[in-house]
């Protein structure tokens, strides 16, 4: 089955019961563009913060996609595609009181590519 390449602007979401913010901190090949927007291949390098849930709060944490298709290139590198997933640790405090360190898995996922016009496997 295919699904859309990721590009510059996917959207990634922390999964429920967590919830914060997300940032690609990768650079896009701008070898081939769809849409006008890089792709992402390769590594896919992320940084999370204020990452709450249960029993968490000021959560941050760094990781890196894997890439799930095994058919399209770009830089060498396999493209990214729209719903893969990646599980990471997030450092922050507990939400007792005193607060102490905590670390917690969490998932991260693709929800939108930023683009629908191409897709791979």
């Amino acid at each position: 089955m295919t699904k859309p390449v990721a590009v510059q602007g996917c959207e990634l979401q922390i999964q429920p019961p967590y919830s914060g913010n997300t940032s690609v901190t990768s650079t896009p090949s701008m070898k081939g563009k769809i849409q006008n927007k890089g792709i992402f291949s390769g590594g896919l390098s992320v940084s999370l913060s204020n990452v709450a849930g249960p029993g968490l709060v000021n959560g941050a944490g760094a990781f890196s996609f894997l890439p799930s298709s095994q058919k399209m290139k770009i830089d060498q590198g396999f493209v990214h595609l729209e719903g893969e997933s990646a599980d990471a640790s997030v450092t922050g405090q507990t939400t007792s009181v005193p607060p102490a360190p905590i670390t917690v898995p969490v998932t991260v996922k693709i929800n939108g590519a930023g683009q629908s016009v191409v897709k791979a496997a």
